[in-house]
């Protein structure tokens, strides 16, 4: 596959569509409390590793940028901003109890919130990525891929120590 200037984007857009999915089946009305606390866990580790990956990958771009251009250092504060203000969403969750009004509410809104965010974070990304040659964009998109991987499998687990 030939390398292109959307592969960080593609990257980014999948975790998007997984942290949709997972928040379309928090909200819908035939999930049980059972599945909800569940696949909450999950919804936790995937906005942790989504922001987390991208800040190590946005901040190695910046780096190599030799003057990155002021806007684009506002919209990649908005970016992260966007992401602790989801980060600091799904933590009030904690207290509610799932699939209760309030948490039905905090969870509608989180996923609203997760909407919003994503034009904005695709926008920076074409804008960062256009300063790379088609390596150093593979490179980058290979560089989040494992830095989110890094955030979802515990460090202690080993491949090695699991398949022998």
């Amino acid at each position: 596959m030939r390398p292109t200037r959307d592969e960080v984007v593609r990257c980014v857009r999948r975790d998007h569509a997984d942290l949709v999915r997972m928040l379309d089946a928090l909200v819908a009305p035939e999930t049980s409390v059972e599945t909800a606390t569940t696949l909450v866990e999950s919804l936790g580790v995937a906005l942790r590793a989504h922001a987390d990956a991208q800040i190590a990958v946005v901040d190695g771009m910046l780096k190599r940028i030799a003057s990155p251009p002021a806007l684009l250092g506002i919209v990649v504060a908005q970016v992260r901003g966007d992401h602790r203000r989801h980060l600091v969403a799904f933590d009030g969750l904690a207290g509610l109890a799932p699939r209760s009004s309030a948490w039905m509410t905090c969870m509608l809104e989180l996923r609203s919130m997760v909407w919003s965010h994503e034009r904005r974070e695709i926008a920076m990304l074409h804008a960062l990525s256009a300063h790379f040659d088609d390596a150093t964009r593979r490179d980058l998109a290979r560089g989040y891929t494992t830095e989110r991987l890094h955030r979802v499998v515990p460090s202690k687990f080993s491949l090695v120590e699991t398949f022998g």
